[in-house]
């Protein structure tokens, strides 16, 4: 199943991999990724979520537009 109705251009998500997670707004979704915007990264250590929202833990800037393929997403939240 495809997530992908799931997902609103324009808004930010938080997307959690193996290894990192990335915090951005979702500018294009394609049938292999999702193109992120104005994105961060962190090393994906427990409650990604809980320490976003909490500003509980500092992030590291992506350069221009960020690629994520989706064969390597565990889960997608809604950064509200």
């Amino acid at each position: 199943m495809s997530f992908d109705s799931y997902i609103d251009i324009g808004e930010a998500y938080i997307i959690r991999c193996a290894k990192y997670f990335y915090v951005g707004r979702v500018i294009d979704i394609n049938t292999k990724e999702i193109v992120l915007a104005d994105a961060k990264w962190g090393l994906n250590e427990g409650n990604a979520f809980k320490q976003v929202t909490n500003n509980s833990l500092e992030l590291n800037d992506m350069p221009a537009n960020t690629i994520v393929s989706k064969n390597n997403i565990f889960d997608i939240t809604p950064l509200m």
